[in-house]
């Protein structure tokens, strides 16, 4: 009797220790999942933030080398800040310093050193690049964050001006945004690399030349009694006289295999094709344009340009011609601003 109780006490030890050990080993399970979870969450969240919302020395470098890339076939060299040594331009202008009176499109702005791009006011300049042309005068590039938006801001100026605006240039915006959000570059486009069968770099061209940004947009002048109209792009110019079909003409860079083809079909084909080279004179610096076959003559110079008109200083596009690239139009902004300056001669400017 004694051996039996015995036996039934051994048995209950038995099984209660079993239970106890399942119990352990389940709540060490569920301990460890979660604890996995946990993890898993936090490494996605700093994924995350990493990749959106954050400028990172990662993003810096890659930025870096695209800019690399895109500057040689742009035919210019930039200098990067670095956030040691203050970034002058060709004009005098100090950065970051003067981002204090900086405006865009005309209009006070907040621009701010930020190379971690955690401001949450104004535009956060996380990277800022600048190249000073030979002819004088400078393009700047600020690319910046504004709300979350990845915004590349230039600054392309002759004097010492500090207004900027949104670049055009589509190169820079789409691959700073693809960098910023985490994503690869793209081939560059209008700086594509010099390849055979880029429209751009075949049949003896160069590459574009890029007309100043203050250039751009659409200017009238009022001569011999007919409206004319000025249509500039980055890379094109476009003019129209009262009554006539457009002209445009395309601005390229000639490279070493240009040829002068005798082929009237083939000169027909380019013949908006144009030869464009910066150059300065009369202390004006000008996009000076010949044809593409074109062998005599100095070609048309287009330059901008500001006049005091009524008292403010107003944007203008100075057009001369011949061999001291004298002054034939000064085009402006408005058809009734041309209207009314059609007779003013500028003593600044020299005239045929």
């Amino acid at each position: 009797m004694k051996k039996g109780i015995l036996g039934i006490l051994l048995l209950s030890l038995v099984l209660a220790g079993c239970s106890s050990n399942s119990t352990a080993k389940k709540e060490s399970t569920n301990e460890s999942s979660s604890t996995v979870k946990t993890t898993s969450s936090s490494t996605r969240a700093k994924a995350s933030a990493t990749k959106i919302g954050a400028w990172t020395t990662q993003k810096d470098t890659e930025l870096s080398s695209f800019i690399k890339q895109w500057e040689k076939v742009m035919d210019q060299t930039y200098t990067q800040y670095t956030g040691e040594t203050n970034l002058t331009t060709a004009n005098g202008t100090v950065y970051p310093t003067e981002f204090k009176t900086a405006t865009v499109d005309g209009q006070p702005a907040e621009l701010v050193w930020d190379p971690k791009g955690t401001q949450k006011v104004g535009y956060a300049v996380v990277a800022l690049y600048n190249y000073n042309k030979n002819t004088g005068g400078s393009i700047t590039y600020a690319f910046t964050i504004k709300d979350g938006t990845p915004i590349v801001l230039v600054n392309e100026t002759n004097t010492a001006s500090n207004n900027w605006t949104q670049t055009k240039n589509n190169d820079l915006k789409e691959n700073f945004a693809n960098i910023y959000n985490g994503r690869p570059t793209t081939t560059v486009g209008s700086a594509n690399e010099k390849t055979a069968t880029d429209d751009a770099y075949s049949d003896g061209r160069n590459g574009y030349t890029t007309t100043p940004v203050a250039m751009r947009g659409t200017w009238y002048a009022k001569s011999y009694g007919k409206m004319s109209k000025l249509e500039v792009s980055e890379h094109e110019i476009v003019y129209t006289s009262e009554g006539e079909k457009p002209a445009k003409t395309i601005l390229y860079r000639p490279g070493n295999g240009r040829k002068f083809d005798t082929d009237s079909a083939v000169q027909e084909a380019r013949q908006e094709w144009g030869v464009a080279s910066e150059v300065t004179k009369n202390d004006l610096n000008y996009i000076n344009v010949r044809g593409w076959y074109q062998t005599a003559g100095a070609g048309t110079f287009y330059a901008a340009h500001t006049e005091l008109i009524d008292g403010k200083q107003t944007p203008v596009v100075v057009v001369g011609g011949g061999a001291g690239a004298w002054t034939s139009t000064v085009y402006y902004q408005t058809e009734a601003l041309a209207e009314q300056q059609a007779e003013v001669k500028y003593d600044d400017l020299i005239y045929q």
